[in-house]
């Protein structure tokens, strides 16, 4: 039993080697049986959680950045100026926030027990 699950973190280890962090728990927690799973995803839980905290004060300081963006846009639209350019921004900013939002979903998934 011991060398079974000294056998699976070593391939949780290549696994990171190969791929992404993310990555590599998805697929430990889709392939591996349970005690190799809980192996795997005990040893990326820190880094996992590191990542988390990143994402949680990057999607904060986008919220604001596109509440400000939005203000700038409706300030230009009372003033009958072009908006286009400012759209353009608050559009990716948007997409931006999206993707962070997401990245954030599947890490608090990966951590679930």
């Amino acid at each position: 039993m011991k060398s079974t699950a000294r056998r699976d973190r070593a391939e949780c280890r290549k696994l990171n080697e190969e791929r992404s962090l993310i990555r590599a728990v998805e697929m430990a927690r889709g392939q591996f049986a349970n005690d190799a799973r809980a192996a795997c995803l005990a040893m990326y839980k820190d880094p996992l959680l590191d990542e988390l905290r990143r994402l949680e004060r990057e999607v904060v300081e986008a919220e604001r950045q596109l509440a400000e963006q939005e203000a700038l846009v409706v300030g230009l639209k009372r003033q009958n100026q072009d908006t286009s350019q400012a759209e353009v921004e608050l559009e990716m900013m948007r997409a931006n926030q999206r993707r962070r939002q997401e990245d954030r979903l599947r890490l608090l998934s990966l951590l679930q027990p």
